[in-house]
């Protein structure tokens, strides 16, 4: 990489003003041979330490014998890391695969001196469930039992109670069929759970409270909850006032008896809590309502706690699927309404798994721009620099912060270079 970066800037010194790091990166993406999958892990590190100056290793032996020296109280050991690890993975899913545990334990026991073999050795005698079909994956018996739990009680309940709202006559007028087919498909349910789903911008949230208003004029009491507080802030402002963070509501686990619990974004919670939210609304004769997707992408992937309940208990679901945010009828010509139609295609398709389908719609809109590592940013800041000069409300999204930082950095010298030029 030196060496080409040396041949680069003698060819063109004037690339030596810009990022000599950047330049570097590109170099290294062009050039870097396609990775070999069929190489063993001896080999690499034979490979890789013959890459090593002197200098280099002896700064290595260095660092890890001064490690060895440190005593700054008790150091963690391999096997609190694997159960750190088993914590933190296998409260959001049922099954993983054994190396995520080891890259977990490691990660968490950093500076530990805790090494990769021995955490194998400790995950070794774990007693893992494991099934040969599938090498490499791991659960364990009691998140077996956990999630079996789970879904016996969403069984239980199965058509075991009286309708949440026997006299349902919807009041809003806002709502269209599908939302009010969904709102009366949940208000009529005679289930312990009974479950709401539909992915993003599909109106959940509007039939959601059309739901609580309906059960709060049949003398119900309601609770709301969601399982971040950003989340539980989201739902405030939108008129569920007095929600509240399911750690929260499990830390006193007091409802009035008989009340029905609205959960937004279920499809988060994980195993534990989903357990002991059924429990707590059982021992309290409540009902639960539980709105999510967990076929939606997030911030925050969707657990196997709500995915148990929709795939084994036999309940089902209320479900919205019309996209209500791109909506053609809000078009002011007839190419920006023929547009949006097209859009709301590809965002369905792309929903539906169809993801070939979806970028094929969106390249034929020229919705999709085809750049290089070396110019994604620099286009990224001009058709920035051009929506913001058209007053357009714009968002820009990155896979990594160093990204964001130099899209940021880009754009701020662009505007400054407009605001100079006027």
């Amino acid at each position: 990489i030196d060496e080409k970066t040396r041949e680069l800037l003698e060819r063109q010194p004037d690339k030596a003003k810009r990022n000599v790091q950047e330049i570097r990166a590109n170099i290294a993406h062009k050039e870097r041979a396609r990775k070999t999958v069929t190489v063993g892990i001896e080999r690499l590190q034979s490979l890789w330490n013959e890459q090593l100056s002197s200098g280099e290793r002896s700064q290595l032996r260095e660092l890890d014998r001064s490690l060895s020296l440190q005593s700054d109280g008790p150091r963690m050991s391999a096997e609190a890391a694997v159960r750190w690890a088993e914590e933190h993975l296998f409260d959001r899913r049922s099954v993983v695969q054994e190396h995520e545990l080891w890259r977990h334990a490691l990660e968490h026991a950093r500076g530990q001196g805790v090494k990769l073999r021995d955490i194998q050795a400790v995950t070794q005698t774990r007693g893992y469930v494991r099934d040969e079909r599938f090498p490499g994956k791991v659960t364990t018996r009691e998140v077996i039992t956990r999630e079996w739990n789970i879904v016996c009680l969403a069984q239980e309940g199965l058509g075991g109670h009286a309708p949440l709202c026997a006299n349902y006559r919807p009041a809003n007028a806002s709502l269209d069929a599908e939302q009010r087919q969904a709102v009366g498909h949940i208000l009529s349910s005679r289930d312990f759970v009974t479950l709401f789903r539909g992915g993003a911008g599909t109106g959940k949230s509007f039939a959601l409270r059309e739901v609580q208003a309906a059960l709060k004029r049949d003398g119900r009491t309601v609770r709301v909850l969601a399982p971040q507080r950003q989340q539980v802030a989201d739902l405030e402002r939108d008129g569920f006032a007095g929600a509240q963070t399911v750690s929260a509501f499990l830390a006193r686990c007091s409802m009035p008896r008989g009340a029905v619990v609205l959960v937004d974004e279920a499809g988060q919670i994980g195993g534990e809590q989903m357990l002991q939210l059924l429990q707590c609304v059982k021992e309290n004769d409540g009902r639960v309502v539980l709105s999510g997707d967990t076929r939606q992408h997030g911030a925050v992937a969707a657990t196997d706690a709500l995915r148990a309940i929709e795939k084994y208990s036999g309940l089902q679901p209320a479900e919205l699927t019309n996209i209500r945010r791109q909506n053609p009828e809000t078009a002011k010509t007839q190419a920006e309404r023929q547009w949006l139609e097209q859009y709301k295609l590809a965002v369905n398709e792309a929903r539906s798994g169809k993801l070939a389908q979806s970028f094929d719609r969106l390249d034929k809109q020229n919705a999709i721009v085809l750049c290089t590592p070396a110019d994604q940013q620099q286009k990224l800041t001009e058709h920035f620099l051009e929506l913001a000069k058209a007053r357009h409300s714009t968002v820009v999204i990155s896979q990594s912060w160093s990204e964001i930082h130099k899209v940021n950095e880009q754009v701020r010298d662009g505007l400054k270079a407009k605001r100079a030029s006027r």
